[in-house]
C-alpha cells in the first residue's frame, strides 16, 4: 500500500525525496507486520481445531459411557434371567428324552395317489383320524396310492428324531394282503417289513436309530393304503448330537 501511495505521489511530483533507510525501515516493519498477522492466523486455525477435537472427544467419551452403561443393563438383565433359562433348558432336554407321538399332522408324500373319493391322499396317513369304521370315504379316510408298482410313502418329521416304535393300521373293510412285501424304513436304516396281513404292524426299533424320515416302500405291483401312520420317537436333535 504504501509502495502504491508513493508512486501515486511520484506520479503527481509530490513524493519526497528517496530515502533508502527509510525504505528498508518500512519494509522491515511491514514484514514483522506480516508475521505477527500470520501468527494470529495460525493461532486463531489452531484454536478452532482443538475447539473441534475437544468435541469430538467428549461426544466419544458419552458415547463411550451409554455404551457401558447399555452393556452393563444388559449383563444385569442376562444376570437376572439366568435361572429361568436354566429351567427352560431342563424342560427342553426332558421333553426331548421323552417318547411320544411325533408323525401326526406332518408333512407327507406319496408318488402316487389312487383317485376313489376324490383322491385317497397320503395326508390321510397322519390325520389322527383311526376309528373301527370301515368307511374309508367318510370319517374314517385312508391313504392309498395307485397301485402302479414301486409304492412310496413317505412322512417327514421336520427334523432329525430318535425313531423308538413305528405303527401302521392296516385298513379294515378289505384288502388286508396290500401291505403284504412292503418295507418301511427310517431314512435309509431298514427297520423291518410286511409279511401277513393283520389290522395293527408294530414295529419297534432296536439301538439308536435316528431320522427325518419314515419311508414305506412296497415294490410289488399294488396299491399301498393305511389307516393311519405312527412314528414315536424323542427329539428333535442336532446333526451334532447323534
Amino acid at each position: 500500500k504504501q509502495w502504491y501511495q508513493r508512486r501515486v505521489a511520484i506520479t503527481a511530483g509530490e513524493a519526497p525525496p528517496y530515502d533508502p533507510t527509510s525504505v528498508a525501515v518500512q519494509l522491515s516493519e511491514l514484514r514483522t507486520q506480516m508475521r505477527e498477522e500470520s501468527l494470529a492466523l495460525l493461532e486463531e486455525m489452531y484454536n478452532s481445531q482443538m475447539e473441534a477435537v475437544n468435541q469430538l472427544v467428549e461426544e466419544v467419551k458419552r458415547y463411550k459411557e451409554m455404551t457401558l452403561a447399555q452393556t452393563q443393563a444388559c449383563t444385569e438383565m442376562l444376570q437376572a434371567q439366568a435361572p429361568k433359562l436354566e429351567r427352560l433348558e431342563n424342560m427342553m432336554e426332558v421333553a426331548r428324552a421323552e417318547v411320544r407321538l411325533i408323525s401326526q399332522h406332518k408333512l407327507t408324500w406319496q408318488n402316487t395317489t389312487h383317485s376313489a373319493a376324490g383322491g385317497l391322499q397320503s395326508d390321510y396317513a397322519v390325520d389322527g383320524v383311526y376309528t373301527l369304521s370301515g368307511a374309508y370315504e367318510g370319517v374314517n379316510p385312508i391313504q392309498s396310492t395307485g397301485g402302479q408298482g414301486n409304492e412310496v410313502l413317505i412322512v417327514d418329521l421336520g427334523a432329525l428324531f430318535k425313531i423308538h416304535t413305528v405303527k401302521a393300521w392296516n385298513r379294515l373293510d378289505c384288502c388286508q394282503d396290500r401291505p403284504i412285501g412292503a418295507y418301511v424304513y427310517a431314512d435309509e436304516f431298514l427297520i423291518g417289513g410286511f409279511n401277513e396281513a393283520k389290522n395293527l404292524y408294530t414295529f419297534v426299533v432296536n439301538g439308536e436309530v435316528y431320522a427325518q424320515k419314515i419311508i414305506f416302500k412296497q415294490p410289488l405291483n399294488k396299491q399301498m393304503n393305511f389307516i393311519e401312520v405312527q412314528v414315536f420317537g424323542s427329539g428333535p436333535f442336532g446333526e451334532h448330537e447323534v
